[in-house]
């Protein structure tokens, strides 16, 4: 009897630790989920390719490593004939940094092509201080950052990585048509290609699929261009009033009074089944 009580002492602890951190868990898997069902079913184009301006390859291979991150291959994720795969496959840049996010791609999903192509651009493209180009800051950025250095196991620094991801959380659109993205003046597409990975605690230095996949989920149905008229209810006519309106108080006090002369017709005869 000692040893149930002392064991489920100990059982108590773990149990109270392990709640917070699966619920964390289901809940940022579930903002992925609808992240990347955003990207998918409102950004993604006919030619496979993420966005519609600006730079859609680097937004698409931010999209591949989120990909990564839910278990997924590139080719899951496509709204016609060609998938994200097939894009990226065949994807060319001359600019530094956006051969940096394809390299990253192609590194994180086998289907999104080969890194030797790409490898080789950016190492051509050096500069002299050893950099590679302009960095950009953002929380998804800094989760990814603090990830790839292992420093989630430092207690300051995975309060920081929980701050950063509660505030992303925060700035996910919750309903609407662009439900699932990130709120962003400049742009909700550039917020968010970059978000399932950083929800999902993806470093952008991790290769290969994650071992537990998160499925995608399916586009809403899109609301019909024009709606339904409903039917115009049946009313039946009604005939015009004539003379002056029925009067109720007669007829109340008629049954008033039948009922007192009933009472005391009743009366005598309770007395009379008493006694």
């Amino acid at each position: 009897m000692q040893r149930r009580i002392v064991a489920s002492l100990l059982a108590l602890p773990l149990f109270l630790l392990a709640s917070p951190s699966a619920s964390a868990q289901t809940t940022t898997s579930s903002n992925a989920q609808l992240a990347l069902q955003w990207l998918q079913c409102t950004q993604q184009q006919a030619n496979g390719q993420i966005g519609s301006g600006g730079n859609p390859i680097a937004r698409s291979s931010e999209v591949a490593v989120g990909l990564a991150a839910a278990g997924q291959q590139a080719s899951a994720m496509h709204t016609g004939a060609t998938s994200l795969a097939g894009y990226l496959t065949t994807a060319v840049s001359t600019d530094v940094g956006t051969n940096g996010e394809l390299l990253l791609a192609r590194a994180s999903v086998a289907d999104a092509g080969p890194v030797a192509t790409v490898s080789a651009q950016l190492q051509a493209a050096k500069g002299t201080n050893g950099e590679y180009g302009s960095d950009i800051y953002s929380d998804e950025l800094a989760i990814q950052a603090i990830l790839a250095a292992h420093l989630e196991s430092d207690a300051g620094w995975n309060t920081k990585l929980d701050q950063a991801q509660s505030y992303l959380v925060g700035q996910q659109i919750a309903s609407g048509a662009d439900a699932g993205a990130i709120a962003n003046a400049y742009s909700k597409l550039f917020a968010t290609t970059d978000a399932p990975a950083a929800f999902l605690r993806r470093p952008l230095t991790a290769r290969g699929l994650s071992e537990s996949a998160v499925s995608l989920l399916a586009c809403p149905a899109a609301a019909s261009a024009s709606p339904t008229p409903h039917p115009t209810p049946t009313i039946a006519p009604v005939l015009a009033q004539t003379g002056a309106p029925l009067d109720g108080r007669p007829l109340l006090g008629g049954f008033a009074l039948i009922a007192l002369a009933m009472g005391f017709v009743l009366r005598p005869r309770r007395h009379t089944r008493s006694s």
